[in-house]
């Protein structure tokens, strides 16, 4: 995962103070964890199921393969009897358009099934590595990429993590 900090202030701000900053905004996780994870499995995962995306996806096949078919014996009678070759190409193109548009809308769909799944994943490693974890005591990598998407810098007294589960912390509030 990727990991960015970004800057909004110019001063600079230590490695060793974001990293003292995560372990306090971490822990503040740690404590609220059963809530968190209470409000993924009620809430988020719910969201981030794909079987109704799937289940449009093999229909949209199915069309998909009724329209090649339909395309397909229009041509070989097109071949065989002669017809009004206006209507013909006007009942092609519309044909066409319709077996593009299937095509656009599943790919869509395949594309937002893959975004639900890779989320999905993300947040069930998030929260398996939360559950594993207690009080943290000292920075570790391991730690912070298994549970931060982002740090905001805004100012000195403002400095938000923002985790996997889209909890932010400010962990700098208290530091005045």
């Amino acid at each position: 995962a990727l990991v960015r900090i970004v800057a909004v202030v110019i001063r600079q701000i230590s490695n060793r103070h974001i990293k003292a900053l995560f372990i306090k905004a971490a822990n503040a996780i740690i404590t609220e964890r059963d809530e968190l994870i209470s409000v993924y499995e009620t809430v988020l995962a719910p969201k981030l199921a794909t079987d109704e995306l799937e289940k449009r996806v093999k229909e949209i096949e199915t069309d998909i393969v009724m329209l090649s078919e339909t395309i397909d014996s229009k041509i070989r009678e097109n071949a065989v009897i002669a017809m009004d070759q206006d209507a013909f190409n006007e009942n092609m193109a519309k044909l066409e358009e319709r077996l593009s548009d299937a095509r656009t809308q599943k790919s869509a769909l395949l594309s937002e099934i893959a975004c639900r799944k890779a989320r999905s994943q993300e947040l069930e490693m998030h929260f398996q590595h939360l559950k594993d974890l207690g009080p943290i005591t000292e920075f570790r990598d391991i730690d912070w990429l298994a549970m931060v998407d982002h740090v905001e810098v805004c100012t000195k007294n403002r400095i938000l993590f923002t985790f996997k589960d889209g909890s932010v912390v400010n962990a700098a509030e208290e530091e005045r």
